[in-house]
């Protein structure tokens, strides 16, 4: 009953303010990201797109977001818990409990084990696209002989998850 009262606030907010798109964004998070625990962890996410994945984090009980995104971000999800980067992420290093990448390719700009040798919680989206199509597939079957859990698939991309605990 909590989780559908804050559905239908969070759908009649976003749809008024922003449209339909953001709400069915938000509503995948909160399918895929929800899952799991944030509690005083600082989040790099990568792909934060307008800020809507840091707002839900930070709102998940993260006690930080650093995200990367070269879209500008909407002023009713600035948070000064939020580094803001506006720009697409290159391969930065930054010290985090949990990387979330969703950046459509760039996540091919570092090699897959330096993600798990520095980050020991991820949520990880690959993306098959035809330019990275090998990459796509060696990633693929690296992260699932890691023991990483393929927990959303939708078109050409899927998402991982590892060392995370769930709700």
């Amino acid at each position: 009953m909590i989780v559908q009262k804050a559905y239908d606030f969070l759908y009649h907010n976003l749809a008024v303010i922003n449209g339909k798109e953001e709400y069915h964004i938000l509503m995948d998070m909160f399918k895929t990201y929800g899952k799991y625990h944030y509690d005083g962890k600082v989040v790099l996410d990568i792909g934060a797109d307008f800020g809507l994945s840091p707002a839900f984090f930070l709102h998940q009980g993260a006690s930080k977001v650093i995200a990367y995104s070269p879209e500008r971000q909407k002023n009713w999800l600035r948070d000064s818990r939020i580094e803001w980067h506006r720009k697409c992420w290159n391969g930065q290093f930054h010290q985090a409990d949990i990387l979330k990448i969703d950046c459509e390719g760039c996540e091919y700009s570092r090699p897959l084990d330096w993600y798990t040798k520095n980050f020991h919680s991820s949520l990880f989206a690959i993306h098959d696209f035809p330019q990275y199509h090998n990459l796509f597939e060696k990633y693929r079957e690296a992260l699932l002989n890691l023991g990483a859990i393929q927990i959303f698939s939708v078109g050409n991309e899927i998402m991982f998850a590892w060392g995370l605990k769930n709700e």
